[in-house]
């Protein structure tokens, strides 16, 4: 059993209003900070979080309000998680691509397809698999279950979907991520290894998570 601090009936998880979006900017970008920076943010945190914020109201993308739930406990927004059918990713992320593109001129838009171009021939995910794009707790509310509660919600969201797995990725480096998806029963299925040109960027890589629900 996984052992929560929460009071359960001060907590609750909702669906993301367009008004969510300057929580969304800031805590969004917690989840995937060296690659938000690098490829969305050109190398400037200030402008991931910016773009980040603008977009989340856009419906129907990668990073949007539609695909996004929101975490409250005692009355205060602690914790954001975005996921989606695996069968949704492809349109997803080319709905966000277009609409990060369209917000750097000519030479950000040269600079975003170079840094971005990599990313194309991972795999994050199956077509039969609930995906688990983002999930964050905010720093100062991390101890207390909040992640173990909002990991349920999204593995019972994969249920009434009709899935029977739930997918994620984890950075290879964060050793307390991944033993906490490990807590959880998910279980590595592939590793993808950054070339050592991004390994100062974005760490040694990423491994895929599933767990069979």
């Amino acid at each position: 059993m996984i052992k929560t601090n929460l009071v359960q009936n001060e907590f609750s998880i909702r669906p993301a209003e367009e008004t969510d979006a300057s929580f969304a900017g800031r805590t969004l970008f917690d989840s995937f900070p060296r690659k938000a920076t690098y490829i969305l943010g050109l190398g400037d945190v200030k402008r991931a979080k910016g773009a980040i914020e603008k977009l989340f109201p856009l419906p129907d993308h990668r990073l949007s309000v539609t695909h996004t739930h929101i975490a409250k406990y005692k009355g205060r927004s602690v914790g954001i998680m975005i996921a989606f059918p695996g069968s949704e990713i492809g349109r997803l992320n080319w709905k966000f691509y277009q609409l990060i593109l369209s917000q750097y001129g000519l030479r950000g838009k040269i600079a975003l397809i170079k840094r971005g171009l990599p990313l194309v021939f991972f795999k994050e995910t199956a077509r039969d698999e609930y995906f688990l794009s983002n999930i964050v707790v905010k720093q100062q509310m991390r101890g207390l279950g909040l992640g173990s509660s909002m990991l349920a919600f999204v593995e019972e969201q994969a249920r009434q979907a009709g899935y029977k797995k739930v997918s994620l990725r984890v950075a290879i480096d964060n050793l307390a991520a991944k033993r906490f998806y490990q807590r959880h029963h998910y279980q590595t299925k592939t590793i993808d290894l950054e070339s050592n040109q991004r390994v100062a960027m974005f760490g040694p890589g990423y491994q895929s998570m599933v767990k069979v629900l």
